[in-house]
């Protein structure tokens, strides 16, 4: 799970269980139908969802303990593209 501000709060309050977490039961977001979600529920975000998304669960695999930096669309394609052009060349 990536951190988010209801990791944060419940982190600083030195990590209470269930039924003593901060803001526990406060509705964060609504889901497109206007259904309510509170904080430390297991949704996730999904389109047409409106509030405090950020505060929901964020779900991240394996994978996102790879990330060792954060690059634009438009530097992973030019890396893309030196990374293939290198290739290339070295099969000439």
């Amino acid at each position: 799970m990536l951190r988010n501000s209801t990791v944060a709060a419940w982190e600083e309050v030195g990590r209470p269980d269930k039924g003593s977490r901060p803001g526990e039961g406060e509705i964060v977001a609504r889901t497109a139908s206007g259904g309510a979600v509170p904080r430390y529920s297991a949704a996730i975000p999904t389109q047409g969802m409106d509030g405090d998304v950020e505060a929901m669960a964020l779900y991240a695999g394996q994978s996102a303990g790879l990330v060792g930096d954060v690059r634009s669309a438009a530097e992973l394609v030019e890396a893309l593209v030196r990374e293939a052009e290198d290739c290339l060349n070295r099969l000439r």
